[in-house]
């Protein structure tokens, strides 16, 4: 036997508990200390310890399964002597509890770095060494589970995600409950003898949430008595992601149907008011109608570019701006609509603000409808006339902060909380519910901040905070951009 396989790796968390360590390297032996089991997965070891703290179960299972041929020893304290059993099924070669003797341990340690245990020494074993091969290969978690829905074995790929599973209840290792779930369909194949199927949602030990897709299998003994169940899960978060998005894409259309379906009929107003104003030779009537069909293209404009912001991801393609000509343009963009509601539109930038590294096409298209709202607001006051939204903009730092105050109707805590939820409108019928969550969809992506300040019948003020220089796409932040926007 080489050198290598005499080596001997000792588990503990701090330092050792007894002093044997030294005192086999005193003897040539090489002794490496680790502070966790992770090294013992690591083949070519002479023999294995676990000193406690650190000799639960479900390590020790997860060392023997990926070291079959290496002694483990544990070292436990002795209030856990009800354990002994437990490490003896899971792996372990000897179990030693407190009070320990230096020299017993040295000893017990001694003799078996020298023994190795045998591993595939018939077809049998041959045979289940290739069995567990194949769970390994499988695209899917896999688990066997007992009565107590304790893990008795499992697969690579249930290990990479959920870590160690050997010994450990399996809502404690894909959800970290101490109970086990409602309607278990494990529990279930146990009483009824029968494959079950649920979805449910767990947690990786990274901490990420996955939708996974179940299904339960008997393993019975001669008898036919239910012993295991062996449970198969599939990762279906990417398809339940792509399901979610086009559920709300067909609910966003349908939302949206009877808004264009009143931009239609606006437009054929205006239509028939361009005819006969070009039939009666009459400039006010036509002029008029133009007036009309130019505000109501614009609307259907704005409503497309909501739906491609939302349907198709794209990174931001920022570039330096300059503040105040964007807001220019902004607000000469929505002028149009706002003297049709008449409401007066001002702009206030202060002459220090310079210029801002923003996607241009992406933000214009968020502010506008920012300022949209406020209109609208002002409209359903009904000021007579008296309708006022001011756009400001100030940089303090590497900040900008652009304002948009309006005195309209207002909106209470409640209306705040979900202004920005997909497909949530305050304007009845005249809204959409996609135009504010694509703003702040946008405003997130480049990395900035919106504080909404507002009472029913005391306007709103919208505070929008962006970064004078982008610092990288955030996770998830990838918008579609057309390529029609404003310039």
């Amino acid at each position: 036997m080489s050198k290598e396989h005499h080596g001997i790796l000792w588990i503990a968390e701090a330092a050792p508990s007894v002093p044997v360590p030294d005192a086999l390297r005193d003897e040539g032996i090489d002794v490496e200390l680790a502070a966790q089991a992770i090294p013992a997965l690591i083949p070519g070891r002479g023999c294995i310890v676990f000193d406690h703290p650190f000799s639960e179960a479900a390590e020790v299972a997860e060392c023997s399964l990926r070291n079959p041929d290496v002694p483990i020893v544990v070292l436990e304290k002795a209030e856990n002597r009800s354990l002994h059993a437990q490490y003896l099924r899971v792996g372990a070669s000897v179990v030693l509890f407190d009070p320990l003797e230096p020299d017993v341990v040295a000893a017990t340690v001694r003799a078996l770095r020298r023994f190795r245990r045998p591993v595939g020494g018939s077809p049998l074993q041959a045979m289940a060494e290739s069995c567990r091969d194949l769970l390994d290969a499988a695209p899917c978690f896999l688990t066997v589970q007992d009565r107590e829905l304790r893990i008795v074995a499992s697969n690579a790929r249930f290990r990479e995600a959920f870590g160690p599973g050997l010994g450990r209840f399996c809502h404690e290792a894909y959800k970290g409950l101490k109970d086990p779930c409602e309607d278990c369909p494990i529990l279930k194949t146990f009483e009824t003898g029968a494959s079950h199927q649920v979805e449910t949602v767990v947690t990786t030990r990274a901490g990420e949430e996955m939708n996974i897709l179940v299904w339960t299998s008997p393993i019975r003994d001669d008898s036919g008595r239910v012993t295991h169940v062996m449970e198969m899960a599939t990762d279906i978060t990417r398809l339940r992601k792509l399901q979610d998005h086009v559920t709300s894409l067909g609910m966003m259309l349908g939302s949206m149907s009877h808004g264009v379906k009143g931009l239609l009929m606006s437009l054929d107003a205006g239509i028939y008011k361009v005819d006969s104003g070009l039939v009666r030779g009459d400039e006010g009537r036509l002029r008029e109608g133009w007036g009309l069909v130019k505000g109501r293209i614009g609307h259907i404009r704005k409503m497309v570019l909501d739906i491609l912001y939302y349907s198709k991801p794209r990174p931001l393609e920022p570039r330096m701006v300059d503040v105040r000509e964007f807001l220019e343009e902004l607000v000469l963009t929505a002028e149009p609509r706002a003297r049709e509601q008449r409401v007066e539109l001002a702009l206030s930038v202060a002459g220090d603000c310079g210029e801002f590294e923003v996607d241009r096409h992406a933000l214009f298209s968020a502010l506008l409808n920012f300022l949209d709202n406020a209109v609208d607001a002002c409209r359903m006051a009904d000021r007579e006339g008296e309708g006022r939204v001011v756009v400001k903009a100030e940089r303090t730092g590497g900040i900008v902060s652009i304002s948009i105050v309006d005195n309209g109707i207002g909106m209470d805590q409640a209306t705040i909380d979900k202004m920005f939820s997909l497909f949530f409108s305050s304007k009845g019928v005249h809204g959409t519910g996609i135009g504010m969550y694509v703003a702040d969809y946008i405003i997130g992506a480049h990395n900035g901040d919106i504080e909404v300040v507002s009472a029913p019948n005391r306007g709103t003020t919208c505070i929008i905070d962006l970064p004078a220089v982008f610092d990288g796409n955030p996770p998830g932040g990838e918008f579609d951009l057309p390529g029609d926007g404003p310039e």
